[in-house]
């Protein structure tokens, strides 16, 4: 009965090559890039986040007893750290700091506060789990305000190309987007426990499964939502986590407490259009005049 109308296709999963990318990092939660390459992985569990070198390997301690006992961590736009924690705060972390600001980046979040994602403006969106609500700071941090009421508790959210955040439920297998306070169904999962969720640079969506019969999969959604594609099957896997970068996408799997490496994942860009005969005509006719 989840299922919906949400048609699912598959791709060629055997052109794929899967790599162990990182090891050292338990229960990989949440990863993200900085801009040299570097990737950071959260471990709520432990109240730590850790650090890959640029083409993967061993993780290193990179702060630890976290202001407010950190639930994750992600690296913002401007390559800082930013961590959220159980008060419904985020503290930042200066990039290449081991040590917190003096002051919260952003507070009023309102409950145990795990997933984190910053829009193109520069404003903080956060989930916490208690409320199922999802909140945002003005550009800059500061005090958040309420966006919208989700169904169901989520650990994830990530901001769509249309601007909305976008959360995975942890039960009820299914993708929720926020348009104002408007809460609809941005597109549908197979059954399982779901705590990932990503984009790629062409902003299709990701979500993979923790559990269940599905447990290892990963789905694409097209930017506007609707319905998936399996691209990725990782067989015995617990999908914790999911970042892109470039055309790769990295899984942070549970139960060996590796983050993988899945090549070649996101779809080539689109081609450029054709132009018509009448664009060609009135190329040409430019070209003439200069």
């Amino acid at each position: 009965a989840k299922r919906g109308a949400n048609a699912r296709q598959t791709v060629d999963l055997l052109a794929q090559t899967v790599t162990t990318y990182a090891t050292g990092a338990n229960n990989p939660f949440k990863l993200s890039f900085d801009r040299s390459g570097q990737l950071y992985v959260a471990e709520p569990a432990f109240d730590r986040v850790s650090r890959v070198p640029v083409g993967g390997g061993s993780a290193t301690l990179v702060v630890i007893n976290t202001p407010g006992s950190g639930l994750g961590g992600i690296i913002g736009p401007d390559d800082a750290l930013y961590v959220p924690n159980e008060n419904g705060e985020v503290y930042r972390y200066a990039p290449g700091a081991t040590t917190a600001d003096a002051s919260a980046y952003a507070t009023g979040f309102a409950g145990r506060l795990y997933a984190l994602a910053f829009d193109d403006a520069g404003r903080l969106y956060g989930a916490t789990y208690d409320t199922a609500t999802i909140y945002r700071t003005p550009s800059g941090g500061g005090a958040a305000s309420s966006v919208c009421t989700l169904p169901t508790g989520t650990f994830t959210i990530v901001i769509s190309a249309a601007g909305n955040p976008l959360a995975v439920s942890e039960s009820d297998a299914r993708i929720y987007q926020c348009a104002g306070s408007t809460v609809s169904t941005f597109g549908v999962l197979p059954d399982g426990d779901n705590y990932a969720l990503t984009k790629d640079a062409e902003g299709n969506i990701y979500s993979g499964l923790f559990s269940g019969a599905n447990a290892g999969e990963i789905y694409r959604f097209p930017p506007n939502g609707g319905a998936s594609t399996l691209v990725a099957r990782v067989q015995g896997a617990s999908i914790y986590s999911l970042a892109f970068k470039n055309a790769d996408l990295y899984a942070g799997d549970f139960n060996t407490s590796t983050v993988l490496r899945i090549a070649n994942v996101a779809p080539p860009p689109a081609p450029a259009p054709v132009p018509t005969m009448t664009e060609w005509a009135m190329i040409l006719f430019a070209m003439m005049l200069a």
